[in-house]
């Protein structure tokens, strides 16, 4: 009697000893996978968020550039140059066609076509105040420009494909 009075003791603590070893095992895994996934620390591994969202030509420009662009291309927006929400209605009617009892295939691709051309507005915008501060550097200052623009390339590159880059003089 005193042995099942003991096994039954026993299992909640072998209860608490796996979960207990449950836990860690999936703390270990969490804390493997964010090793794994960000390649050992930010030097060496995947391309950050910046690398991967934002165009290399604005990574490649100098903090002052990039500022001085972004300062531009907000006068723009303040000035009516485009409308920056705009398109925050469409994303709406999205939402609506999304939701309709009957699908309307043709009228989703409409909305979203309506938001590329906001889009492509936008990029119009950006672009022409970006290519206006290239303008306004000295050569020396393109040259800095360039090469910032070619290292960066080359990290992207570096990160997509084992394959070596083509020269500068294949190019």
């Amino acid at each position: 009697m005193t042995q099942t009075k003991e096994k039954k003791q026993r299992r909640p603590f072998r209860g608490l000893l796996v979960a207990s070893l449950a836990l860690n095992l999936l703390i270990v895994g969490v804390v493997g996978g964010a090793i794994v996934s960000h390649g050992g620390g930010h030097d060496g591994g995947k391309p950050s968020a910046k690398d991967r969202f934002v165009t290399p030509y604005v990574q490649a420009l100098s903090r002052q550039d990039r500022m001085a662009v972004g300062r531009a291309i907000r006068q723009s927006y303040q000035s009516g140059d485009h409308a920056l929400m705009g398109e925050r209605s469409l994303y709406f009617d999205t939402v609506d066609v999304l939701r309709a009892e009957v699908f309307d295939a043709q009228a989703l691709n409409n909305t979203l076509l309506e938001i590329d051309v906001s889009a492509e507005g936008r990029r119009d915008v950006a672009r022409r105040h970006f290519v206006e501060r290239i303008s306004q550097m000295t050569p020396e200052e393109r040259l800095i420009y360039a090469d910032r623009l070619e290292e960066i390339l080359d990290r992207r590159d570096k990160h997509k494909s084992d394959k070596p880059r083509k020269d500068k003089k294949d190019r």
